[in-house]
């Protein structure tokens, strides 16, 4: 397990409690429990392990161990004699930790969660005790997860604007959201609202609206500033189409039919003006002769 440093503003509580947490345990005694100072980083869906170690290194394989938070009891979990007990456990935990123990002759453990999920991020101590002595020491659990490729929608409204509408779920910590022009000129949004679901994880939903006739290709990017991830969907934003007639154009097509009816009329009084001279003609002729 690669131990990641955060350095983002959240964190500055954690890891001012965690300084201040590990105070206690520079009193006087024949070991010391110490863990990572750097916050652990896992993803969501995957496995974490928690390390706690003795200074120096003596054997934790008869002492008592205990991973907790928020509560002493009941713990995370709990190894006593030689064997893990589930009766002091939260049931959150239940069927999800083990204890990795490989090195426990040498005072090394580490608590292995198993299937992580957004809720377990948080501040862990890890107590030893044996018959002379305990001590305890705090590290910190970042959690993270990038969500699902960004999906847009576009709508245009009767004034010719486009509204886009970019949204994604499965996120932890809350996404950052930006638009940009295939040109990477930063747009303005809208709006954005960040949702979380059952699990913990942020849904986030982020619009935005075109009145620049001459953008077409629009991106929606969605990034996961601790993992340093992000995804990205483009749009085609097609040209507005125009809600308003040229009123000569109007007066045109408004004329066209009256047009069309008086040629009618005027071809039809011609044609029949004409057979009646045609009949004249031959009237005349046969009185002649």
């Amino acid at each position: 397990m690669m131990y990641v440093a955060v350095l983002q503003k959240p964190l500055f509580g954690y890891l001012f409690t965690l300084i201040v947490l590990q105070l206690p345990k520079m009193n006087a005694g024949h070991f010391q429990i110490l863990g990572p100072l750097e916050p652990i980083l896992a993803s969501v869906g995957e496995d974490a392990q928690l390390p706690c170690h003795l200074s120096p290194s003596v054997s934790a394989e008869h002492m008592e161990l205990r991973w907790f938070r928020n509560t002493f009891s009941p713990a995370v979990m709990v190894y006593r004699e030689g064997q893990e007990l589930q009766e002091e456990q939260m049931i959150e935990y239940q069927g999800r930790v083990i204890l990795v123990q490989d090195n426990i002759t040498l005072g090394h453990v580490a608590l292995k969660i198993h299937h992580i999920r957004a809720f377990d991020e948080g501040v862990y101590g890890c107590f030893f005790r044996d018959k002379q002595d305990q001590g305890e020491a705090f590290l910190i659990l970042n959690v993270a997860s990038v969500g699902s490729d960004p999906h847009i929608s576009m709508k245009t409204q009767e004034n010719g604007e486009r509204e886009l509408e970019c949204t994604s779920s499965g996120w932890y910590p809350e996404p950052r959201v930006q638009w940009r022009t295939a040109r990477g000129e930063k747009l303005p949004p809208t709006s954005e609202s960040r949702k979380r679901d059952e699990q913990g994880l942020f849904t986030v939903l982020a619009s935005i609206t075109i009145r620049d006739s001459s953008i077409r290709n629009v991106f929606c990017c969605i990034q996961n500033i601790l993992l340093g991830q992000e995804k990205e969907v483009e749009i085609f934003v097609t040209a507005p189409s125009s809600s308003t007639w040229d009123p000569m154009l109007l007066l045109l097509l408004l004329l066209l039919p009256a047009f069309l009816g008086l040629t009618g009329i005027y071809v039809a009084w011609k044609k029949c003006r004409t057979r009646h001279r045609q009949r004249n003609g031959t009237v005349d002729s046969i009185g002649k002769s």
